[in-house]
């Protein structure tokens, strides 16, 4: 059902909250917008407050919008929180982290990896929901991922060794689960709530193979294309790393026994065919990668403890996006206007 059926059947829109933003509006409060201002109760961060103060005078205060509101605003479509978000700023808190709350807090894989690189940039994201630019759609990449997975699903069904891992000398066979495609969503994944900072970690595998031994063995597929042969020694290709390691400590707190080694099934694109002919011919390399997550839990308490504190952490210095915010906010500071360019007439 659509968000403009909702509004019209009487559906109830789900609690929620919001942030006002520091932007300001340079046009004037709306009717509507007064309208939700009164009906909504607001409770002042650190703070609970029962007046309710209009809309207009929130100016830098940080607020969250505990009701739904209903009803349908002009020129915002259905009355939801989205369409009055869209209008003043405001920002959805519904999925940041609060302190004191007893819910426990869903980090992602990838978010462990942000904070990692950036502090700061985790603590906007997952305190105000400041996200960093998107990057590229690797649809590419996203294609062959889906081709592996379907291929060596194949192997699956039968319980035998895929032919490329039994070249390489491996008796591996993929794991059987009724979960895995649960664990491959990536929004769901493999997930496990650790209690010591009351947080679920979780993240999207892209396969598991199981060894004689009985251990499962974590897979990650990349894809790339490139003249030299593929490997695991450029810095920036730490990050896989951690990845397939905190795969491997999240399994081993779901009560898998999990082995050491991972593999990383690397496909490199061939550019030395003398044609396209509408396929790209990719050379298959199996790269052991032996992981160590006895960091992962002093990193979560790292977090924990940064989360809880009111003002985020200094920006890195490598963190090319605090980086260019930083230098421009100098250079915007710094900048002096001449009056001998401006036109008094």
């Amino acid at each position: 059902m659509s968000a403009s059926a909702s509004a019209v059947s009487g559906a109830t829109a789900p609690p929620v909250a919001l942030r006002r933003s520091t932007r300001k509006r340079s046009s004037e409060t709306t009717e509507q917008e007064q309208r939700v201002a009164t009906v909504a109760k607001r409770a002042r961060v650190g703070k609970t407050e029962s007046n309710t103060p209009e809309l207009g005078a929130l100016g830098q205060r940080k607020w969250e919008l505990l009701e739904p509101v209903e009803g349908k605003f002009a020129g915002g479509g259905a009355g939801t929180v989205q369409s009055f978000a869209r209008r003043t700023g405001a920002v959805d808190l519904r999925r940041c982290y609060h302190p004191g709350s007893e819910a426990p807090f869903a980090v992602s894989r990838s978010a462990i990896e942000r904070y990692i690189k950036c502090p700061n940039c985790f603590y906007l994201q997952a305190r105000d929901n400041i996200k960093p630019p998107p990057g590229y759609p690797l649809s590419i990449n996203i294609a062959v991922d889906d081709l592996l997975k379907k291929e060596f699903d194949v192997y699956r069904e039968l319980g035998v060794v895929h032919p490329k891992v039994a070249e390489a000398g491996l008796d591996l066979k993929p794991f059987q689960h009724d979960d895995m495609d649960i664990w491959r969503n990536n929004f769901k994944g493999v997930r496990c709530h650790y209690e010591p900072t009351n947080m679920t970690i979780f993240g999207a595998i892209d396969d598991v193979w199981i060894n004689k031994k009985g251990e499962l063995v974590i897979v990650d597929y990349k894809a790339t294309s490139k003249k030299d042969a593929v490997s695991l020694d450029a810095q920036w290709q730490d990050g896989y790393k951690r990845q397939m390691e905190i795969y491997q400590w999240i399994m081993r707190q779901m009560g898998f026994k999990v082995s050491d080694t991972t593999y990383f099934v690397y496909c490199n694109g061939d550019k030395k065919m003398p044609r396209f002919d509408g396929k790209v011919e990719f050379d298959i390399s199996l790269i052991p990668f032996v992981g160590d997550d006895s960091w992962i839990a002093e990193t979560l308490a790292e977090i924990k403890d940064v989360l809880d504190e009111s003002e985020g952490p200094e920006s890195s210095d490598c963190c090319d996006l605090c980086n260019y915010v930083n230098d421009r906010a100098e250079l915007d500071a710094a900048t002096i206007v001449d009056d001998s360019f401006i036109d008094d007439e």
